[in-house]
C-alpha cells in the first residue's frame, strides 16, 4: 500500500502599494529508495504542468525549499524519511516575493505532515 499527503499554502494580498503573491503545494510519499529526496517541480498551479516562465523562478524555488527544511529541523522530522515534492507555483511577475515563498514552503509542508499523521484513520 502506498499512500501521499498534500499540502498546500498560497498567498494573495491586495493592498495598494504592496502587493504580494505567491505559493505552492507540497507532497510528501515516504521515501521509495534507502534515502529520500526533495524534487522541484516548477508547474502552474492550476494544472500543474510545467510551464516555461519568463524570469529565472530558482530564488522562489529555492526560498520554498528553505522553508521546507526548516519545519523540518523545527519538528524533528528527518526529510531523508521521505520523497518530498514542491510544485503547482503560483507566481507574478511583479507580486511574487521570496518571503512569501518561505512562508509558503513552511506552511504547505506542515500541513501535508499534518495529514500524514492521520493517514491510518
Amino acid at each position: 500500500m502506498t499512500f501521499r499527503a498534500e499540502g498546500s499554502s498560497y498567498l494573495i494580498r491586495q493592498v495598494a502599494g504592496s502587493e504580494k503573491i505567491g505559493g505552492l503545494t507540497v507532497t510528501v510519499h515516504p521515501r521509495s529508495d534507502s534515502n529520500g529526496k526533495l524534487e522541484i517541480c516548477l508547474s502552474d498551479w492550476r494544472t500543474d504542468k510545467l510551464l516555461d516562465y519568463p524570469v529565472d523562478k530558482k530564488p522562489y524555488a529555492d526560498a520554498a525549499e528553505q522553508g521546507v527544511r526548516s519545519i523540518g529541523k523545527e519538528l524533528g522530522v528527518e526529510l531523508s524519511q521521505f520523497d518530498i515534492k514542491l510544485h503547482r507555483f503560483i507566481y507574478h511577475d511583479v507580486d511574487s516575493r521570496e518571503s512569501v515563498y518561505l512562508q509558503a514552503g513552511r506552511s504547505a509542508f506542515k500541513s501535508a505532515l499534518e495529514a500524514l499523521r492521520t493517514s491510518d484513520m
